[in-house]
């Protein structure tokens, strides 16, 4: 089981108690780290886990995906969106896919500019691939809300504004 908690201790927040938990059958649970680049970032929106991996998102005015063992060892983590002026990157959904892979979705919107979908999959290597599905201009809407990836099958699925549907990944970059 893979959870976060946020804790106050005479109404401020505990740092040392607050964050990413990790528990196995019969055990304690392990408090996780964060990535170093997301140190002092509390706000988890994404956890999930698969076998002894734990995938979670934290975010705040930078976001940062990533993944970790149930141990605490073999950290893979990547700044995935920053919020600032009239731009808003928003990392919406992580899900963990074969090899435990990272699969997550960015919403991206920026004065003046299509909205932007982007999915990235970060694997084991920490080499991360992207594709952009661009609103057509003057849609308010985004392409896709949310992804789930089918971690035995590798299929990928995105909520879209028509439903669930299946997605071939086009990445524009090869590791």
């Amino acid at each position: 089981m893979a959870y976060t908690q946020s804790c106050t201790t005479k109404g401020k927040p505990d740092r040392e108690r607050s964050g990413l938990y990790a528990k196995k059958d019969g055990s304690s649970a392990k408090h996780l780290r964060r990535p170093k680049q997301a140190a002092g970032v509390d706000n988890f929106t994404v956890v999930n886990l698969r076998s002894t991996t734990v995938a979670a998102v934290l975010a705040d005015v930078g976001q940062y995906a990533f993944t970790q063992s149930v141990n605490g060892t073999s950290m893979r983590s990547v700044q995935s969106g920053v919020t600032e002026g009239d731009g808003q990157d928003q990392t919406i959904g992580g899900s963990l896919g074969a090899a435990n892979a990272l699969w997550y979705l960015v919403l991206s919107s920026h004065a003046e500019s299509p909205n932007v979908s982007i999915i990235s999959r970060l694997d084991r290597s920490a080499c991360r691939q992207s594709e952009a599905l661009q609103s057509p201009a003057g849609q308010d809407s985004f392409l896709a809300s949310d992804i789930a990836v089918d971690a035995n099958t590798g299929k990928l699925y995105l909520a879209t504004p028509l439903g669930i549907i299946e997605h071939q990944f086009m990445p524009a970059n090869q590791c």
